[in-house]
């Protein structure tokens, strides 16, 4: 019961506070972190701080922010998004300035493919599965029990993977000498915190990063005065992750930082990509 009533509860939440998005880059705004907030793969920690929901999708993300650190937690229960992030890995990308430009980024998890790995068992992915089932909705319940078998068996694969992202990639560059892979022992040192997880059946994405760079936290979103920073997250590829060389990483053209195919809010029709700009609260 009390497992139910917290989904019921998130639920409301997510309603209440959803702000919906045009076409134009969506501006959010994070809530002042008055409680402790535990980086576990579980959303409890983020209450109702709802900054972005977007019911098509399957997604809602959550911010809060103190002097020193600003929190994040992406909800979902899109299950082709969640293969897809465990299976090629998920960047967040940050522009002190609050604009688009890639300055500093965080990948994590960073995925079963770079391990040499697929989710994908025997060719088929949970997308295939998932299709199968719908498709063969008229067929005798034996047929649909098997493939929700199928299911339980991905959704296990799933949860055994999250065990196995053991490392944060910190991107600082263009190149090889501006990534650094760092243990989760050793970033969280560093002041970064990386999990995923799962709860009452959500997928959940939870990272926490220095705003400030100190002695302490040399890899800091490094935000100014203004309380304004770009925020961008996306599922990675081959071909994304660091700005291309020779749009120069300190002041690519927007061309060069930002989605080419996007849908509604920022995000794109295929894969997973947003960019907004993010206003971090002042202590009350």
């Amino acid at each position: 019961m009390r497992i139910k009533q917290s989904g019921i509860l998130l639920f409301s939440l997510i309603l209440s506070s959803a702000v919906f998005f045009g076409c134009a880059r969506p501006n959010f705004s994070s809530t002042w972190r008055d409680h402790t907030i535990v980086i576990n793969g579980k959303y409890t920690d983020f209450g109702n701080a709802t900054a972005y929901y977007d019911e098509g999708k399957k997604v809602t993300l959550s911010l809060y922010n103190d002097n020193d650190f600003l929190y994040i937690c992406l909800i979902s229960r899109n299950h082709k998004m969640e293969s897809q992030l465990m299976d090629s890995g998920f960047l967040a990308w940050f522009d002190p300035d609050g604009g688009k430009k890639k300055v500093i980024g965080i990948r994590f998890p960073l995925g079963m493919k770079t391990m040499g790995m697929s989710l994908a068992e025997g060719g088929r992915s949970r997308e295939d599965w998932e299709s199968k089932e719908d498709e063969t909705g008229a067929e005798e319940e034996k047929d649909r029990a098997a493939a929700r078998r199928r299911q339980r068996d991905f959704d296990k694969r799933l949860e055994a993977v999250e065990g196995l992202q053991e490392e944060v990639e910190i991107i600082t560059g263009p190149d090889k000498a501006g990534r650094i892979k760092l243990s989760l022992e050793d970033a969280a040192k560093q002041g970064i915190e990386a999990k995923t997880g799962r709860q009452n059946g959500y997928f959940v994405y939870a990272l926490k990063v220095p705003l400030i760079k100190t002695s302490q936290h040399q890899y800091a979103i490094g935000s100014k005065k203004e309380r304004l920073i770009g925020l961008g997250m996306e599922i990675a590829s081959p071909d994304i992750g660091t700005p291309e060389k020779g749009a120069g990483h300190d002041k690519p053209s927007e061309e060069d930082s930002m989605p080419q195919r996007r849908g509604s809010g920022g995000w794109m029709s295929e894969g997973f990509q947003l960019w907004a700009t993010v206003t971090l609260t002042r202590e009350k």
